[in-house]
């Protein structure tokens, strides 16, 4: 016959101050969540709480903030494309307040493969330049560059059309520019794409080979650090 034990608070299985303790550090913990997430919607007032129909909430859970999407009853699809550039602002405006999460970017990873695959070349007697810092920089210079001119050609109302520049803006936040930086950058290239000119005419190029370079040996050392 199998025996359980029990254990019940106040009983030798599990003493009651140390119960008691334990559920004191949870609520610690669980205080100290809810006041970074207030914090992070408070100083992030700007932002909309709502678009589209579609409610932003915010709880902290796994040591992070997490954003979570409420789509209540009679929303669309049309609404919920609708709500993406304020779904993309919020994500940037979380990923620049307490960095980004740990785990695979996309983007960071074709990078990362690219320019490892150009050393390997390189160590096989390749003079296969396609991988260096400088192409990288002219890769993510294009690219913002091509997000950008379909934003600016797209139909403006669309339900898609600010996810463009949300995605911009995105990148802009991988490669570590700040707010204003990014904005300056973004109206900028704006600003030439509706008179006729490249988005980054000449050596007016945002990120060039000593960011992106930067930027991808941090990502490789937060990729490469053990997990706490």
């Amino acid at each position: 016959m199998g025996f359980r034990w029990y254990c019940v608070a106040g009983s030798s299985g599990w003493p009651h101050d140390e119960k008691a303790q334990r559920l004191k550090r949870i609520e610690s913990k669980a205080l100290a969540g809810k006041t970074q997430s207030l914090k992070f919607q408070f100083d992030s007032d700007d932002l909309p709480q709502s678009s589209h129909g579609l409610i932003f909430h915010f709880d902290h859970g796994g040591g992070r903030i997490n954003m979570l999407v409420e789509i209540p009853e009679g929303c669309t699809t049309r609404d919920f494309i609708g709500a993406a550039s304020d779904a993309l602002a919020w994500r940037e405006r979380l990923t620049k307040w307490q960095g980004e999460r740990e785990g695979k970017n996309p983007l960071m990873e074709e990078l990362v493969t690219w320019h490892h695959q150009a050393l390997e070349d390189r160590k096989s007697g390749s003079k296969a330049e396609a991988g260096g810092w400088g192409a990288l920089a002219e890769f993510v210079n294009n690219r913002i560059a091509s997000i950008l001119t379909a934003h600016s050609y797209a139909n403006s109302r669309q339900p898609d059309w600010g996810v463009y520049l949300a995605q911009a803006r995105y990148i802009f936040t991988l490669m570590g520019f700040a707010k204003t930086e990014t904005d300056e950058y973004i109206n900028d290239a704006l600003d030439n794409i509706k008179n006729k000119r490249r988005a980054f005419p000449g050596a007016q190029t945002p990120i060039d080979r000593l960011r992106v370079r930067r930027q991808i040996i941090q990502y490789r050392k937060r990729q490469q650090a053990p997990q706490k």
